[in-house]
């Protein structure tokens, strides 16, 4: 038995535009999601309005982590909060709008149950130890995960609360990302002149490409290919999803941390999916959904899923590209 240390084929931006060197960007760097994300913006209107967007956008990205943390209690009601108890409790506006979709997509989406926490906990304990997660235990959670259901309310005067039924344990990390994504550009499109440019790159498995001043394309290079291989995209959301340095080969089997939520199974059909899709509302979250359930579809319901979102995709085993959308161009 060994650890697994292939590295999942991130996305690089490369350049936030072809724009001449003289134009002027506001960067931030903070640490939510568990990674490092990157918040670029152009100068606009004048420089004191554009250093507020820009606090407002990364504002908005640290208060999606914080209502989406399953792990620690926050100064903000959480995801963990509701995980430690049954009772019904108040919740803000934000964390209500996240749960609602999650919930609906789970009707949607067989590949996606945001209940899947207490399993995708198991299989880590197992992983870290080098050990498949016995029959028994994933019979047992997927018991627990499929017994429980969630609660949501809002009053007449614009309170939310939650209470979760059940044991199994929520857990939105794959998609709080492509969430906080969708407010961001909300935010930044209704705010922005169409000259304004904006990019934000949350650890390369969730980006947001925003306008460009000059129309043309950013430079997205995917890493770990047999050869350098590029995108050239604007305008858009792209989610990544894989094998990344958390899975394990036991046996000559891999296991990542993407969970079935079907069969419990930790196996992937890819080491990596790639999706990209327009700036459509609530298309940051959707691509999040997308890359996972991916992970776990065979080719025939990728291209079914594909067909029916009208998403792109890009599926990736063995460093190369397997399958691509006829609407993706390499360079």
């Amino acid at each position: 038995m060994k650890k697994l240390f292939k590295t999942l084929p991130l996305l690089l931006v490369a350049s936030i535009s072809a724009c001449d060197i003289a134009h002027k960007y506001l960067t931030d760097t903070l640490f939510c999601f568990d990674t490092v994300v990157t918040v670029k913006t152009t100068e606009y209107h004048s420089l004191m309005y554009s250093v507020v967007a820009q606090e407002r956008t990364c504002k908005i990205l640290k208060e999606v982590d914080a209502i989406s943390d399953a792990y620690k209690k926050r100064d903000v009601t959480c995801i963990y909060d509701l995980n430690n108890t049954n009772e019904k409790i108040e919740i803000n506006e934000q964390l209500y709008r996240l749960l609602t979709l999650a919930l609906e997509t789970k009707e949607d989406m067989p590949y996606f149950n945001p209940f899947i926490g207490s399993l995708s906990n198991k299989w880590k304990e197992s992983l870290n130890k080098n050990e498949q997660l016995s029959d028994s235990i994933i019979e047992e959670e997927l018991i627990k995960m499929n017994n429980t259901s969630l609660l949501l309310e809002m009053t007449n005067d614009y309170k939310y609360y939650a209470q979760r039924i059940g044991e199994g344990l929520i857990d939105v990390g794959a998609i709080a990302k492509g969430f906080a994504l969708d407010e961001c550009e909300a935010f930044l499109h209704r705010e922005a002149k169409p000259d304004y440019e904006y990019m934000i790159d949350a650890g390369s498995s969730s980006i947001l490409l925003g306008r460009n001043k000059k129309n043309t394309d950013f430079k997205v290079k995917i890493k770990d290919l047999s050869k350098p291989t590029y995108l050239h995209l604007k305008e858009c959301f792209i989610s990544t999803s894989g094998t990344s340095e958390q899975g394990v080969e036991i046996d000559g089997t891999t296991y990542s941390h993407i969970i079935n939520p079907l069969t419990g199974s930790a196996i992937n059909n890819y080491d990596a999916v790639i999706v990209i899709s327009d700036l459509r509302e609530n298309y940051g979250f959707m691509t999040d959904v997308l890359s996972t359930s991916f992970m776990m579809n065979t080719l025939e319901e990728v291209k079914e899923l594909e067909k029916n979102t009208g998403v792109s995709v890009i599926l990736i085993d063995d460093d190369n590209i397997v399958y691509k959308s006829e609407s993706i161009q390499l360079y």
